[in-house]
């Protein structure tokens, strides 16, 4: 079975674990720990034939409003780069509004979606409380439940139509 998302390339926010891959959430002391297995995110966007092509930078923690830290430096807005792609979530903005991805996936607690997608001029859905798995997000909301009920996960795309497919996956 290919899939709904067979072939297409689809980036994810350096919060989510990808075996194989480093998650660093912006940590220098994280620079090298390669993860062995796949966020619950990843196994669903890999089932329906998504190509995970990298991990997108953000804000240290995912906890500021740019997306800016010592191991990958500043995501700049790609339509001006003397202007912020926002935070948390603005190297998966900045990526798919350039046309690096055809989408991207992040996640949000005060506006870590909702403001890239407005910086970048592309599209984002933010799920409610427990919609969507959090299962190997790092670091994981899990030990505080007031923002583990926050979190909101979801896709940064061009379209409406693109945004709701992967949130509906």
């Amino acid at each position: 079975v290919k899939g709904q998302l067979f072939g297409v390339p689809i980036a994810v926010k350096d919060m989510f674990n990808v075996a194989g891959m480093r998650t660093t959430s912006g940590l220098v002391h994280r620079a090298n720990t390669l993860e062995s297995e796949d966020s619950e995110v990843v196994r669903r966007l890999k089932r329906e034939g998504a190509i995970i092509i990298g991990k997108t930078n953000t804000g240290v923690l995912g906890l500021h409003f740019e997306s800016s830290n010592k191991i990958h430096g500043t995501t700049n807005n790609p339509w001006d780069q003397s202007r912020t792609a926002g935070g948390s979530s603005g190297g998966c903005a900045a990526l798919v509004a350039s046309g690096g991805a055809a989408v991207s996936v992040g996640s949000d607690i005060f506006g870590s979606l909702r403001n890239p997608a407005h910086f970048n001029g592309v599209i984002t859905f933010k799920c409610g409380a427990y919609q969507v798995s959090n299962e190997g997000h790092s670091p994981s909301p899990a030990a505080y439940p007031l923002q583990e009920a926050m979190l909101g996960i979801g896709a940064l795309s061009k379209s409406v139509a693109d945004a709701e497919l992967i949130n509906s996956i």
